[in-house]
């Protein structure tokens, strides 16, 4: 269609109404207008503009600036940061006056026609155009000629000029500014993190917060400036670096995250260590709850020398970056959950001089570059399970390396023969590896004062020749097949360690009265012999000898006493006898927390002396009457009074020994006392009703003795109680009530002793009791309706209660016993019971042993019983029933007894005839 000029053209048509915003673009909205700081603060999700240039065109007026701009140089200090921001306001006033001058200017070109403003314009064009053909870069992506680095690649951030010109553009956008100097510093990958515009990264977060909302002012006239300034450019990089590693470790959540994203240098940032020039030489933020992975950007900061965040919750892999920093000496990051390899980039590292990484979660091969870290002086990777492989021979030319610390990882073949080059090595750990061969050639490192092999049950060699460690301090071998006898180790004086448990050691207990200085002995599961010589008394710093699972015997010397620093002491299953008891003189030993002398064959009495232990909150003299030894007593006499005073005592275990007499009063003083396990002695007479100040008793076990009267109503104050054993002693008349205020109590065995009375009211409001034992007493009464309150009864006996003349437990067995869901063992035999099975029987549905019999029970049994799925016995023997028991309940292949008087296909010990006579239903 065509229009002549008469023609008129019609209007265009009005525009539509605007939608109404969706609740997503209300929602993006609200996000966009958030700033990153309080998005960060309050855990919101983070959303980030594309990361090309004019990114923040929308959110910035206007990004141009005209040319030059008069802006400071930021310097470290504090006061000089105040300065600059001083300088931006005069600069800001400046500009504004500039404008003006140039806005006249174009009036006056206007009036002077315009050919002459043509004119200048094309001579602007020819000069731009020469310019561009010589070379020259006016324009505003400043350093585009420079390719990207490597990912990975070591690039000097902060490079200074060659060239002394400086030439600025008249305007510059400075997001493209900004892009342009990271473009050419981040490693390829940090970069594309940055720049990708569909991804949220920890990046493109902190680009943002710094074009956006960071206060601190820039430099952009140096930034984009020919060459760049090397300052200008140190600020930038550093503040975007530091950002990100800010939001990629959470740092919201930071224990310490002083002055971090604020508007002050990043040299008073807490952490950050700057050397004079404002270039970050130093990040310490360990144990400063930083969670996440370490961004790639790290690598920027090319003059770092000390990275320390160990301790913290890192995660994620290293980046490979990180090893291409040259300057690093010092990189803890152990104590975190970083994961993946160790990539033998990291040999790159020349000036590296500590290296931690243990307690993470790091796999692969060791890695071989290890040894091309010649300034190496401390390598911790331990407890890493999953670095496997061979220690490489490499490790020898590290020369400078004192400690290596490798334990508890996966590590295997043999220890290599270069080890023996580290001639300044101190301290080696290689405990719980799977080390093989001999490690005999070791004792050449003459500098070695920590020696750790235990747990490399593969690895084998005597002690000859351990004399040419004449520093060790501390020897750590169990658990290695060692041959021969300890002797050798005599001539180590300095020593204060010497473990060796389960290390294949025979041969006479050796005198090691030389080692003054030792104080930790270990020497269990080994089959040496003999006794103790009194000279083991001159190892006045021992702390802590374990000799147990051994063969030693004889007298424990008088001279042991001497050992007044000792804390921990067990000798616990030896071939001790009766004849050697503690000697008084543990009275000394005032640091001691325990000893442990369990079925080690002492005996003799407990020593008054004892009660002088005043840190003494362990005491295991248990096991010590050794069955089918007539000649064996175990411990013997009283518990002296003067235990009372071990104010600290815990745990008192003396069961299973020949001890006698009533417990003194004072020992019921003990109120932090927390288990008491006094079974199988002769002690005797009544318990008094000073239980009741043992508050902090948690088990209590008199089983087998000789106590008896009434249980105290005091024990019903032992509210931490959780087991409380009576049986088999003569405990007599009614239970105490009190006993329902055990609201804790698990288990309580009351049987095989002479209580008679019903079972009370009380015992059933026990609703945590597992077990009940109340069986072989002398009980009557009926069982409560309120047994089904135990619902998390799991034993119940209440058998042989008729004894004599006494007809035990009568009445019906009440029907809530359908409730104990959980009962897998209901013994209610030989009483006097009557009525019916309670069809409730088989709703209890964890029941695996029944016995009702020896009563009189009556009727049917109940079919419902095949409901049983888990029952494996039930007995009805010796009662008046009658019926048939049901094929279903045949099926559960249950062992099942029944009289005569009941018709059984499946039933144990079923020797009934035809000839037998049965009901008249039959």
């Amino acid at each position: 269609m065509s229009f002549s000029d008469d023609d008129s053209i019609p209007p265009p048509p009005p525009p539509p109404p605007p939608l109404p915003p969706t609740a997503a673009a209300e929602e993006e909205l609200e996000i966009q207008s958030t700033p990153v700081l309080e998005r960060l603060k309050s855990g919101g999700r983070l959303r980030t503009d594309s990361r090309n240039s004019g990114r923040f065109s929308a959110a910035r007026v206007s990004s141009k600036r005209p040319s030059p701009y008069g802006g400071g140089i930021q310097e470290v200090n504090i006061d000089s940061v105040e300065q600059g921001y001083a300088a931006n306001d005069e600069n800001k006033s400046k500009t504004k006056k500039k404008k003006c001058i140039l806005f006249l200017v174009v009036l006056l070109l206007i009036g002077g026609g315009v050919g002459a403003a043509l004119g200048i314009i094309l001579t602007k064009d020819k000069n731009t155009n020469a310019s561009k053909g010589t070379g020259t870069d006016n324009g505003s992506d400043a350093g585009d000629v420079n390719a990207p680095p490597d990912d990975g690649a070591a690039v000097d951030p902060f490079p200074i000029a060659d060239t002394p010109v400086v030439t600025t553009p008249e305007s510059y956008d400075e997001t493209d500014v900004a892009m342009a100097i990271l473009r050419n510093t981040l490693p390829t990958k940090a970069y594309t993190a940055l720049s990708d515009p569909y991804i949220q990264t920890a990046q493109g977060d902190a680009f943002e917060w710094m074009m956006k909302e960071d206060e601190f002012v820039y430099d952009w006239d140096g930034l984009a400036s020919t060459p760049v300034d090397p300052t200008a450019r140190i600020n930038l990089v550093q503040r975007y670096t530091a950002a990100t590693l800010f939001i990629s470790t959470r740092g919201g959540n930071w224990n310490n995250n002083e002055g971090w994203m604020g508007r002050m240098n990043v040299c008073t940032w807490y952490g950050v260590g700057c050397n004079e020039d404002g270039v970050i030489t130093s990040l310490s933020l360990s144990e400063n709850n930083l969670r996440g992975p370490i961004p790639a950007d790290l690598s920027t900061l090319g003059n770092l020398s000390i990275i320390e965040m160990h301790k913290n919750g890192l995660n994620g892999q290293l980046p490979s970056s990180i090893f291409k920093m040259s300057a690093l000496k010092t990189l803890y990051l152990d104590e975190n959950s970083l994961t993946g390899s160790i990539s033998n980039a990291i040999g790159d590292l020349s000036n590296l001089e500590k290296l931690t990484l243990n307690d993470n979660q790091l796999s692969g091969n060791f890695p071989v570059a290890i040894g091309s870290l010649l300034n190496l002086d401390m390598l911790w990777l331990y407890n890493n399970p999953g670095i496997v492989g061979n220690l490489p021979a490499g490790i020898g030319n590290c020369q400078k390396l004192k400690t290596l610390a490798i334990f508890n990882m996966g590590l295997d073949g043999p220890i290599p023969q270069e080890m023996t080059s580290l001639k300044n090595l101190e301290v080696f750990k290689g405990e719980n590896n799977d080390f093989t061969g001999d490690f005999t050639h070791l004792y050449q490192i003459e500098s070695l004062q920590i020696l750790g092999l235990s747990g490399n049950k593969q690895l084998s060699g005597s002690l000859q020749g351990i004399d040419g460690m004449p520093y060790l301090r501390e020897l750590h071998m169990s658990q290695v097949a060692i041959e021969g006898s300890l002797d050798p180790v005599a001539s180590l004086t300095h020593l204060t360690t010497l473990a060796a448990s389960e290390s294949g050691l025979t041969g006479a207990f050796p005198n090691l009265g030389s080692l003054v200085n030792l104080e930790r002995l270990d020497l269990s599961r080994n089959e040496i012999t003999g006794i103790f010589s009194a000279e083991i008394g001159a190892l006045t710093q021992l702390v802590s000898v374990k000799l147990f699972k051994m063969s030693l015997s004889g007298p424990l010397p008088e001279e042991i006493g001497n050992w007044e620093n000792i804390e921990e002491f067990d000798i616990s299953v030896n071939k001790f006898t009766s004849d050697t008891g503690l000697p008084s003189t543990i009275g000394n030993w005032k640091k001691c927390k325990m000893i442990s002398a369990t079925k080690s064959g002492i005996g003799q009495g407990i020593p008054p002396e004892i009660g002088s232990m005043e840190s003494l909150a362990y005491l295991d003299i248990s096991g010590n009457k050794i069955e089918g030894d007539d000649t064996s007593t175990g411990i013997t006499g009283s518990i002296p009074p003067e235990m009372g005073q071990l104010t600290n005592l815990a745990q008192f275990m003396v069961q299973d020994n020949d001890m006698e007499g009533n417990l003194p009063l004072e020992f019921f003083g003990l109120s932090n006392l927390v288990v008491f396990h006094a079974k199988g002695n002769r002690f005797d007479g009544n318990i008094p009703e000073e239980i009741e100040q043992l508050t902090a008793l948690e088990y209590l076990n008199v089983e087998a003795n000789r106590f008896e009267g009434a249980l105290p109503d005091g024990i019903g104050k032992l509210s931490n109680l959780r087991e409380a054993i009576f049986s088999m002693n003569f405990f007599s008349d009614a239970f105490p009530t009190t006993i329902g205020g055990l609201s804790n109590l698990l288990s309580l065995r009351l049987n095989d002793n002479r209580f008679d009375g019903e079972i009370i009211e009380e015992m059933f409001s026990l609703s945590s009791l597992k077990e009940l034992a109340l069986h072989n007493n002398f009980l009557r009464g009926g069982i409560s309706d309120s047994i089904g309150t135990m619902t998390s009864i799991e034993t119940f006996t209440a058998y042989n209660n008729k004894r004599g003349d006494r007809p035990g437990l009568e009445g019906n067995l009440p029907t809530s016993i359908g409730s104990l869901k959980r009962c897998g063992y209901f013994d209610v035999a030989d009483n006097s019971l009557t009525g019916n099975i309670p069809t409730e029987v088989g709703e209890m549905s964890w029941l695996e042993y029944g016995y009702f019999n020896d009563n009189q029970f009556e009727g049917d049994i109940p079919v419902q019983l095949a409901k049983l799925e888990w029952i494996l016995e039930l007995n009805f023997r010796d009662n008046d029933l009658q019926g048939e028991v049901a094929n279903a309940l045949c099926n559960s292949g249950a062992k099942i007894e029944v009289d005569c008087t009941v018709l059984c296909s499946c039933c144990a010990d079923y020797d009934c005839d035809e000839d037998d006579t049965y009901d008249d239903q039959f």
